[in-house]
Formats: C-alpha cells, structure tokens, sequence
C-alpha cells in the first residue's frame, strides 16, 4: 500500500503565512502612494505600519519576543531567538513587495503599497 504524506504543523503554518502574504498583496493594488508594513504572526494580521508617516526609529516589541526595528520608510527584523537569524541578516525593507520572515517564530512582515516609478518588477538574490 502506498503511505500517504501527512502535513506538518509547521507546513500549515507555513502555507498560513504565504496566503496572508497573497491577500495582503491583493489588498495593496489600487492604493495610494502609501508605504505599509503588515506585520503578521502566527497567521493572524499583528500590526499595520505607515512607513512614510514614521518621523524618528523605534523598536516593536512583538508577542513572541520577536523585535522589529521601524525607520522612516523602512523597517527591519532587530533580533529574534531563531536559531539562524536569517531574518535579521535581510536587512531593510524599503519597497512596495519586499517580505521577511522568521519561520521558526512564524512572522511574516510585506511591504504593501504601490511601487514607485521606474522600481524594478523583481529583484532576484
């Protein structure tokens, strides 16, 4: 007989935090000129940033210990407890589509917004 494969909790979670990225993403179309960050955890919408009204940096404290550095039109994982601190080493998020992720804590930040002009369609590392 063939086994099937059972998903994990992780891989729901994972799939919870990439349609919460698409769905941000679709209510982004059609806005103004605003820069926002949708800060999600655990799947559920935590926090909504404008960028482009952050006069001075300040930190953001999340519920998992997870701690977000805010700067005038960007924003940036400070620290986190996961092992590999990939989402600190992605640096600042300045454009409208740009995304971070801390797996491990499952938070997710998107850029939302409408592109500026002359803004590459994809950026590729």
């Amino acid at each position: 007989m063939i086994d099937r494969i059972k998903p994990k909790k992780a891989d729901l979670i994972l799939i919870l935090l990439l349609l919460a990225a698409a769905f941000s993403l679709l209510l982004a179309r059609g806005r103004g000129d605003a820069l926002t960050a949708e800060i999600t955890v655990n799947g559920v919408s935590e926090n909504s940033i404008d960028l482009r009204a952050v006069e001075s940096p300040y930190d953001i404290t999340l519920q998992n210990g997870v701690r977000l550095h805010v700067e005038p039109g960007g924003i940036s994982f400070a620290e986190s407890d996961c092992r590999g601190k990939d989402c600190v080493r992605c640096g600042v998020l300045k454009r409208a589509g740009q995304a971070a992720a801390c797996v491990p804590n499952q938070t997710l930040v998107l850029l939302t917004g409408k592109p500026q002009k002359g803004a590459p369609d994809a950026v590729s590392y």
